[in-house]
């Protein structure tokens, strides 16, 4: 009598060996052979902790973050071929039902996580942090968000207003660079920081220039508002009234860009690295015109910023394209630049956290005669060829 361990079965069916008259069996010794069982799917949002299927081979199953286990956590495989179990399924949690959402916020399951949707003094990915000055973003308002790029520059957006001036120049388009600027008319991704006017080429918005790397942290988010009716060009136009004293001023257009979580570019320096990896700053840029005259709004949450960057702090202010109008922020490229989120004395309006400042010189480039001024000179000279300029103008704005 041939017998097998258990999870081994022999190659064929006999398991009794007769001895003949010539001292011989009557048949081969059989083999006994591993058993195994047919292999298993992982569960959809789900993994397995192994892919071996011999017999005796325990195999865990678990499902990812947001997912629930609906059945065995562990499966073996028996010496009968068959594993003990079905593979269990992995089912979305509803996080909504343990209030997920903190100060008013609403909630909305998603697969495998959930939405806050805030009211308008909170945000944070569980509406936990007091907006305070920022203007509601992310992805509950709808907001843009930007590819976790390094160095990068999203654009052209285009401005659809009929004049954005800029120092004494307008300018039809804008880039969002992750690196904490806004550049008119051009990319401009730097991530080095200088004090303005510098050389930038071009006319640059920078709320907190300095080297970000939203590779794998961090969110870079837009939207633009022009309907009369938006809470945010209600906002828009009734602080433009309070810190420029406009009393006239109503919002035609309004750009909200939020830099949202961002860290510093690792420079692999184990002590640099060690002391920054978990600091992330937030901040706000709140850009708008009526067509005549434009303000920029900057934003900083109380505790937003809290690292000024690697080697070269953060710079902070304007600058137009030719450099004849500008300004850098008092704290710019000093560590101290993390203040400006918490001190009264860093803003130029006496609210924490807040700075303002309008970009449309007094020369008002956006008079209808400045119009027909820059469309002749600008317009017809373009490419000096004066027999068939009219082919290639734009229509004509003036009246």
């Amino acid at each position: 009598q041939v017998v097998c361990d258990d999870c081994y079965a022999m190659e064929r069916n006999s398991s009794q060996l007769m001895c003949g008259v010539d001292g011989s069996y009557d048949y081969p010794v059989p083999t006994c052979n591993l058993i195994y069982c047919p292999s298993l799917d992982a569960p959809y949002h789900g993994q397995l902790s192994s892919s071996e299927t011999a017999c005796g081979t325990t195999v865990d199953v678990s499902c990812d973050h947001g997912f629930s286990l609906a059945g065995q956590s562990r499966l073996e495989c028996q010496s009968d071929g068959l594993w003990d179990g079905q593979v269990s399924l992995c089912l979305d949690v509803d996080e909504c039902l343990t209030s997920p959402c903190e100060n008013g916020g609403s909630c909305v399951n998603t697969v495998g996580g959930f939405t806050c949707t805030c009211t308008a003094f909170y945000m944070g990915v569980r509406c936990q942090m007091s907006s305070g000055n920022m203007y509601s973003y992310g992805t509950s308002q709808n907001d843009v968000s930007l590819p976790p790029l390094d160095d990068y520059s999203h654009g052209p957006i285009n401005i659809p207003v009929s004049c954005f001036s800029f120092g004494q120049r307008r300018h039809h388009s804008l880039y969002i660079s992750t690196n904490g600027l806004i550049s008119f008319d051009r990319a401009f991704p730097s991530p080095f920081p200088r004090l303005f006017p510098g050389f930038t080429y071009t006319s640059v918005l920078a709320p907190f220039w300095s080297d970000v790397d939203i590779r794998r942290d961090g969110s870079v988010f837009y939207n633009e508002y022009t309907n009369r009716n938006s809470t945010y060009i209600e906002r828009a136009t009734q602080d433009v009234r309070n810190f420029a004293g406009n009393a006239q001023f109503t919002a035609q257009w309004v750009l909200v860009v939020t830099w949202y979580q961002v860290p510093n570019y690792p420079d692999g320096s184990s002590f640099y690295f060690d002391a920054l990896s978990t600091r992330r700053n937030t901040y706000q840029v709140v850009l708008t015109t009526d067509s005549r005259q434009t303000f920029a709004l900057f934003n900083y949450p109380s505790d937003g910023l809290q690292w000024s960057g690697r080697g070269t702090s953060a710079v902070v202010g304007y600058t137009s394209h030719d450099g004849s109008f500008f300004h850098s922020h008092y704290l710019s490229r000093f560590s101290d630049v993390v203040n400006i989120a918490s001190q009264q004395l860093a803003s130029n309006v006496g609210h924490v956290g807040r700075l303002f400042y309008q970009l449309s010189e007094k020369i008002n480039i956006c008079a209808g005669n400045s119009l027909c001024l820059d469309w002749y000179l600008n317009d017809i000279n373009r490419d000096g060829v004066f027999p068939v300029w009219h082919f290639y103008l734009p229509p004509c704005p003036c009246s």
